[in-house]
């Protein structure tokens, strides 16, 4: 996750991830400068194994 990212969400070390408002997972945060600040990259075996596919839409937000 982008840097300034986080900084916007008040993220720090996790977020939690929505898609399509049917599935909810928890995953920890790494910073990084380099990932475009509109992008959250995430390891694609773990989401596969999740039943996630690449370049699928989530919502992205700081656990409550």
């Amino acid at each position: 996750m982008n840097t300034k990212m986080a900084e916007q969400l008040g993220v720090s070390d996790d977020v939690e991830a929505i898609v399509s408002g049917k599935w909810k997972g928890k995953w920890r945060v790494a910073l990084v400068e380099s990932v475009p600040a509109n992008e959250i990259w995430m390891n694609g075996e773990e989401l596969k194994a999740k039943g996630i596919a690449d370049n699928t839409i989530a919502t992205i937000r700081k656990p409550k």
